[in-house]
């Protein structure tokens, strides 16, 4: 055996944890590239130039790691006394690394590529293995001292779908992407490196992204969600299903008898704990408010990205419904609180003085951003809090008080913020917003001083 000649500047460096971390980071950073403008597609434009810049670094890189096999410093048969030598080593182990990076950028695009262009990248990679393979003496052993650096597509794909940087709510408030095409693609990228349960995890994540594009149940019908012909705790679960366009079947309650003589014993054959408000997904049947919440953020990605954020998220709902407990005391005769008209006026303008958002202007003081989980967009507890806030202002200006969001500046940046979703605007145009805010007159179980 002899040592293999090598010239320093044809040697590259080995790639480090954290220059891996960086391919990564720039290509997730990439990806979330808005578009050139309104209406323009994502894979045309200013955006695919970028685009096409950053894989033609990775092309780069991979043909100088293949090398030339008749460069003696490269070609077969480099071996240094003993075994491969640790140049080559190096080549292999950043040809992997790059290569798979380059093969995976496809996704980038967000779209269709030019057919020209793609079938000529796709030859110049394939150009530079058949290059390489040509100076690898043994397969396994290359396989072997190169599989630390293939990069996992699950980890890329789970990389995009939880990296998302704060500016891509500009781009992408309705939390579809990516989109189930693009987890798909890097799904059929599966390397050995991907765990088995990764794969089944990314699997799951794009079935459900399909289930939330197309707005339907598990089952493949629409999803029922029941409550009272009111807003209550039913307008929050109207907005989490229109903001997400989903397909679902509005219960209205009107009278007791429809609920306890109707519909609920049908719940009760599917859950021994059949309330309103309820959801109906395929063969699931959620009761309770935060469970169905929580459900539905399940569902549809809104209970936040990471740990920390999840643990907000159920925070703030169990926060907020003590917000709406104190409404309740406030505006329903039956809870003994405010006996008569002149008692209720009396507590609606005390609470209209001193309206009970302190914690949640902190929240968003404490985490800054837009929205109180997720710098991205809105999850489920924000729901419930604009509801909370939207009836708090309503009852301020039935009792003729001053505007309460005006004390809180962020909540109302925020109130504003939500009330602009592209998404609700159908729904605050409905009759469903126009709703009673609680019971009225009509309904024997309750009735409320604000309606």
């Amino acid at each position: 055996q002899r040592r293999e000649r090598s010239r320093s500047g044809s040697r590259l460096a080995a790639l480090s944890i954290e220059d891996q971390e960086e391919i990564l980071s720039e290509f997730a950073r990439h990806f979330w590239i808005s578009p050139d403008g309104p209406g323009v597609s994502p894979w045309s434009g200013d955006r695919a130039a970028k685009i096409i810049r950053f894989r033609n670094r990775l092309v780069v890189e991979v043909d100088r790691a293949a090398g030339d096999p008749d460069d003696p410093d490269v070609g077969t048969g480099c071996f240094e006394l003993g075994g491969l030598s640790k140049d080559t080593v190096i080549r292999w182990q950043r040809f992997t690394f790059y290569d798979e990076v380059a093969r995976m950028s496809d996704v980038l695009f967000r779209g269709p590529m030019e057919p020209r262009y793609a079938d000529e990248y796709d030859l110049q990679l394939h150009a530079s293995w058949r290059r390489l393979r040509s100076q690898i003496p043994d397969i396994q052993e290359f396989a072997a001292l190169t599989a630390e650096y293939r990069v996992s597509a699950v980890r890329v794909a789970m990389m995009l779908e939880t990296a998302r940087p704060p500016e891509a709510a500009q781009l992408d408030d309705l939390f579809e992407l990516p989109d189930a095409r693009t987890l798909a693609s890097l799904l059929s990228l599966r390397c050995e490196k991907d765990d088995i349960e990764e794969l089944l995890e990314l699997y799951r994540l794009v079935c459900q992204k399909l289930q939330v594009k197309l707005g339907v149940s598990r089952d493949g019908a629409e999803m029922e969600m029941g409550y009272w012909k009111i807003r209550g705790l039913g307008a929050v679960l109207r907005m989490v299903l229109e903001y997400k366009e989903a397909k679902y079947k509005d219960f209205q309650c009107e009278t007791g008898d429809e609920w306890f003589g109707g519909r609920k014993p049908e719940i009760l054959k599917k859950n021994p704990l059949a309330n309103l408000p309820y959801i109906v997904d395929g063969d699931v049947c959620v009761c309770q408010t935060n469970a169905v919440m929580l459900y539905l953020g399940d569902k549809f990605d809104m209970n936040g990205s990471d740990e920390k954020a999840n643990l907000r998220n159920n925070e703030l709902l169990c926060e907020i419904y003590d917000v709406r407990d104190g409404m309740i005391d406030t505006v329903y005769e039956f809870k003994k609180v405010n006996r008569t008209v002149e008692e209720f006026n009396e507590s609606a303008a005390k609470l209209s003085d001193a309206p009970p958002f302190g914690k949640f202007e902190a929240v968003l003081e404490f985490y800054g951003g837009d929205w109180f989980v997720s710098p991205a967009g809105p999850c489920v507890a924000d729901f419930h809090i604009w509801e909370m806030l939207d009836q708090h202002k309503m009852l301020a200006e039935r009792v003729g008080k001053e505007p309460v969001l005006d004390k809180f500046p962020k909540c109302k940046a925020f109130y504003e913020r939500f009330h602009a979703l592209p998404t609700l605007q159908k729904y605050f145009a409905s009759e469903a917003y126009k709703l009673p805010v609680n019971m009225n007159g009509n309904n024997p179980i309750a009735n409320a001083y604000f309606q």
